[in-house]
């Protein structure tokens, strides 16, 4: 259950030097958790316990910063159940979902809802534009834009599916789906 991180070496596409500890507990008996990181700093979720496993898939979960060496250099927001996160470009925020909407958690401790939605309709998988000016995610399975303020229109991008990554430059959106309706198997598209 012990999270670790260590440099890889992209060049090789091999480990190198010493594997740091990130937390000794993360995840739950099912193996879930989440990370993302700006480069220099991680943010995952970590179990405050052992015994600490919430419901199967959603464990409570810390938001924990920590530098290449392991060592705990912040926190970000309170211990939740966060089905999803993704940590801004600048490395300074993150867009999480402690329930069906996303909530953007900011490092001066105020946390802003980005979107509200029926039970029925969740909104996951928040990506980022590289500017931190915007992010896209799934909204009751549509993908959809807005601008990172909750008082933003949102854009229905009239693609069904989880969007993964954004181009650098803002043109391109990598996302899993169906190409087609009558498609039965899920397709990367860009």
């Amino acid at each position: 259950d012990t999270l670790v991180a260590q440099r890889l070496d992209e060049a090789s596409g091999k480990l190198v030097g010493s594997a740091a500890t990130i937390a000794p507990v993360a995840g739950n008996p099912k193996d879930w958790f989440a990370v993302s990181s700006d480069g220099d700093r991680v943010v995952a979720f970590v179990r405050q316990a052992p015994d600490d496993t919430g419901q199967p898939g959603d464990p409570v979960a810390r938001l924990i910063w920590t530098d290449r060496q392991g060592n705990t250099t912040g926190t970000l927001g309170d211990p939740g159940r966060y089905w999803t996160m993704q940590v801004s470009p600048d490395g300074s925020s993150a867009v999480v979902n402690p329930g069906w909407d996303l909530w953007w958690l900011r490092p001066d401790g105020r946390h802003t809802r980005l979107t509200t939605t029926a039970p029925a309709v969740s909104s996951v998988g928040p990506i980022w534009k590289a500017d931190a000016s915007e992010l896209v995610y799934s909204q009751g399975g549509e993908i959809v834009r807005r601008r990172v303020d909750p008082q933003s229109a949102v854009t229905r991008l009239r693609q069904r599916g989880t969007p993964h990554d954004w181009s650098k430059d803002g043109r391109w959106l990598l996302f899993t789906g169906r190409a087609n309706p009558a498609s039965t198997t899920t397709d990367i598209i860009v």
